[in-house]
C-alpha cells in the first residue's frame, strides 16, 4: 500500500503548496508512538531572558533542544545554527566553537589562479551563512585558525567572500541575503562596488535594492486578499522563497541598520513592515489550512510536524528581524501592529512548547524535515532573545 504524505516542503520553501510534494514522514513511518523525549541535561537558560513564565519555558526548551539536536560537529548546518543561537558558549567539543566551525567546515580552493577560502553550501546551507553568523556573534577579523598546517584569519574568509560573490550570478535573489547580511556591515555605503576574482563588478547597493523590489513583488498578493480568511489563496510567490522570504527582510534590516539606509529605502522598508504585519494573519491561516488537509492525507502527527516547522520557521525569523528593527529604530510600529506582533510572539512560544514531549529524532528518516525543524529552533530561540516583547 502506498504511503500517504503531507503537504511537504524542501529547504527552500516555507510551505509547499501541494499535497504529496515530498516523501515526508507519515504516521506509520513514525512508528505510531511518540513517547517522551529522551532526558537531556543542559545548562539553564540565562536569567536575563524574558520573565514571562511561558516564554521562559519555551526558551528553556528550545535551548535544550538546540544542545541536543544541533550542537554536533557531525551536523554542520546544525552546529552553525547552534552558534547562531547560543554564541561562543555553544558546546561543540574541546576548544573555541568559533575555531571549531572554521577548522571543520572551511576549505581551501583556487579560483582564477587565486587561493580562496569558502564553506561548501552543503555544510552551511546558503553561501556566506556561516560567515555572517560568526560576524554577528562577534568573531574578530583577526581571529586565527589553521587549515592543513597553515594559519589563516577570519579576515581571509571575509576577503574570499568578497572575491567569490557574483551578482546576479545565476541564482535566485533570495540566495544573496546572507551575503548582504555578512558584507553590508563591513562595506561603506559610499563604496558599494568592488571587482571579484573573475573580474566582474559587484554592486552591493544594487543587490540590496533588487532584494527589496523582489520582496515587494512577491508579497503583493497579500494586499489583494483578505489575510484573515480561513483558507486564503496559497499562490503568493513569497511562500516559495527560502524561509518565506524572511532572510530577505532580515538582510534589508541589517543593511539599513549599518548605514545603507536612504529616504527611498526607508520608505520601501516601511511598506515591507506593513506587509509583514499582514503576513502574521496570512501565514498562520495558510499553515492551518494546509494542516487540515494534511490531517486527511497523512494523519495528525505528520500534519503537526509540517505545521510546527512552518510556524517556528516563519515566526522565529520574523522576530529576529523585529529585534534589529527595534534596536536600530528602522520603523515605528502602531499600537495595533504591536498587538499583532505580541500575538505572533505568543504563537511562537506555544508552538515551541507543543514539542515539549516529542523526540525530534523521530523525524530523521526525512533529512529535509529534520534539518529544517531543528535548525529553525535556533532562529526561534534567537528571535525571542532579540525581541522579547
Amino acid at each position: 500500500m502506498k504511503t500517504q504524505v503531507p503537504a511537504g516542503f524542501d529547504r527552500r520553501r516555507f510551505l509547499a503548496l501541494w499535497l504529496g510534494g515530498i516523501a515526508a514522514a507519515s504516521c506509520g513511518e513514525w512508528g505510531g508512538d511518540w513517547g517522551p523525549a529522551v532526558a537531556w541535561s543542559a545548562p539553564a537558560v540565562p536569567s536575563t531572558l524574558p520573565g514571562n513564565p511561558s516564554r521562559r519555558a519555551a526558551m528553556d526548551l528550545a535551548h535544550q533542544q538546540i544542545l541536543r539536536y544541533c550542537a554536533r560537529l557531525e551536523f554542520p548546518n546544525g552546529a552553525i545554527h547552534a552558534v547562531r543561537a547560543l554564541g561562543r558558549d555553544t558546546p561543540l567539543g574541546a576548544g573555541d566553537p568559533f575555531r571549531l566551525l572554521l577548522e571543520n567546515y572551511v576549505i581551501q580552493s583556487y579560483v582564477a589562479g587565486r587561493e580562496v577560502l569558502e564553506v561548501p553550501p552543503d555544510r552551511e546551507g546558503h553561501r556566506n551563512a556561516m560567515l555572517k553568523i560568526l560576524l554577528e556573534q562577534g568573531c574578530p577579523a583577526d581571529f586565527p585558525f589553521t587549515l592543513q598546517g597553515k594559519t589563516y584569519r577570519l579576515q581571509d574568509l571575509i576577503d574570499s567572500a568578497r572575491m567569490l560573490v557574483s551578482y546576479p550570478g545565476g541564482i535566485d535573489i533570495d540566495e544573496h541575503s546572507w551575503t548582504i547580511i555578512a558584507l553590508a556591515p563591513l562595506t561603506p555605503a559610499s563604496k558599494p562596488t568592488w571587482v571579484n576574482v573573475r573580474g566582474e563588478t559587484v554592486d552591493l547597493g544594487q543587490m540590496i535594492d533588487d532584494t527589496s523590489v523582489a520582496f515587494e513583488r512577491d508579497t503583493a498578493r497579500i494586499w489583494q486578499i483578505d489575510p484573515n480568511q480561513a483558507d486564503p489563496p496559497r499562490d503568493c510567490p513569497i511562500l516559495g522563497r527560502v524561509c518565506g522570504g524572511m532572510h530577505m527582510l532580515y538582510a534589508m534590516a541589517v543593511a539599513s541598520a549599518h548605514g545603507w539606509e536612504t529616504p527611498a529605502r526607508r520608505k520601501r522598508f516601511a511598506h515591507h513592515m506593513q506587509t509583514t504585519i499582514r503576513r502574521l494573519a496570512y501565514d498562520e491561516n495558510v499553515i492551518q489550512s494546509v494542516e487540515r488537509q494534511n490531517v486527511q492525507v497523512a494523519g495528525k502527527k505528520s500534519a503537526w510536524a509540517v505545521a510546527y516547522d512552518a510556524r517556528v520557521k516563519v515566526l522565529g525569523h520574523l522576530f529576529e528581524t523585529i529585534g534589529v528593527v527595534d534596536k536600530a529604530h528602522l520603523y515605528t510600529f502602531s499600537a495595533n501592529e504591536r498587538a499583532a506582533l505580541a500575538a505572533g510572539r505568543e504563537r511562537l512560544v506555544q508552538s515551541i512548547l507543543s514539542a515539549r514531549d516529542i523526540d525530534l529524532n523521530l523525524l530523521q528518516n526525512n533529512k529535509a524535515l529534520y534539518e529544517s525543524v531543528t535548525t529553525n529552533l535556533c532562529h526561534a530561540y534567537n528571535g525571542l532573545r532579540l525581541s522579547p516583547g
